[in-house]
């Protein structure tokens, strides 16, 4: 293993807590703050490490008491194999062994993101894109495949819009506000030629020690930034139907409230109040069925129709 990088291995406070294992010389310490759910990471591995503090930068506060503790680390060293089987645990529970890091950091990420909306209560997620233009938040409930993570990422990179999120829609149940949930956007390899001129302006694999299946796409890589909270003023529902040019049909609020809850993580946290709470997101805004068109034709439409 290499040695542990000192610039990485610095924890910012004392207090650490979690059930991590105590003796091990950690290339990094980090704590992460997702919404209302923090993860004290620990990885012993530099390349591993560097890998997952560039991902969850945005996350990144000071070390501390957290609600779950991550940990990558060596399982014993059988003196013939260069690298040594690794173990992924998440709140203390084994994830995946491998000797690739690709899985270990895979599983660290998806054990994080699946975790947040199964244990936040301070805002309903729905699975939503979100992005913001001018102080107003457009969300895109979808179900997987449809096409809300790809007109996110257009719409950050060609529509002028402030990112939100490509995964939950954040809602403030008091304010009635969309929140950021800064996770870096995933892009197959296979897709990169719907974005055209996306790729070079990629840096995962040249910043990323460990190389990903996935390539990621961060907001400042597209020259944009991560908005503030706004009020929902747009909810577009994306669908399947990728045929033919792009086209948008209003809908009611209604029928906003039933996708927008079906797509909901944590409603029956809220009950009720969940309901409540999205007729009031969906009272002030105006609702779409978004149908074909490729992700870059789907955005332009939206810029130019609904968001102009």
């Amino acid at each position: 293993m290499p040695p542990a990088d000192a610039s990485l291995n610095q924890p910012g406070a004392t207090g650490e807590t979690g059930l991590h294992e105590a003796g091990i010389d950690w290339a990094a310490r980090d704590r992460y703050r997702m919404l209302s759910v923090t993860f004290n990471v620990f990885i012993e591995d530099v390349a591993m490490a560097r890998s997952i503090r560039w991902l969850l930068e945005p996350f990144r506060v000071p070390f501390g008491n957290a609600t779950y503790s991550v940990e990558i680390s060596a399982l014993e060293r059988d003196g013939v194999t260069e690298r040594p089987l690794y173990r992924c645990l998440i709140g203390g529970k084994a994830r995946v062994e491998s000797w690739d890091g690709r899985d270990l950091v895979t599983a660290a990420l998806q054990g994080m993101y699946e975790l947040v909306p199964q244990v936040t209560r301070d805002f309903l997620l729905v699975h939503s894109g979100a992005a913001v233009r001018d102080g107003a938040a457009l969300l895109l409930p979808g179900y997987p495949r449809s096409g809300k993570s790809s007109t996110t990422l257009e719409l950050v990179r060609t529509g002028g819009f402030g990112y939100l999120s490509d995964e939950l829609g954040a809602i403030d149940p008091v304010t009635s506000r969309a929140y950021p949930f800064e996770q870096a956007i995933g892009v197959d390899e296979g897709a990169l030629p719907l974005f055209p001129g996306l790729e070079p302006l990629l840096v995962d694999r040249t910043e990323m020690p460990v190389r990903l299946r996935l390539r990621f796409v961060r907001p400042q890589d597209l020259g944009a930034r991560t908005a503030r909270p706004a009020e929902v003023r747009w909810i577009v529902l994306p669908t399947r139907d990728w045929d033919g040019p792009p086209r948008l049909t209003p809908i009611s609020s209604g029928d906003a409230v039933e996708e927008m809850a079906g797509n909901a993580f944590n409603l029956d946290v809220y009950g009720d109040r969940g309901v409540h709470l999205l007729e009031r997101v969906a009272r002030t805004a105006s609702a779409f069925r978004l149908a074909g068109g490729t992700p870059g034709e789907r955005a332009q439409l939206l810029a130019e129709r609904i968001a102009s």
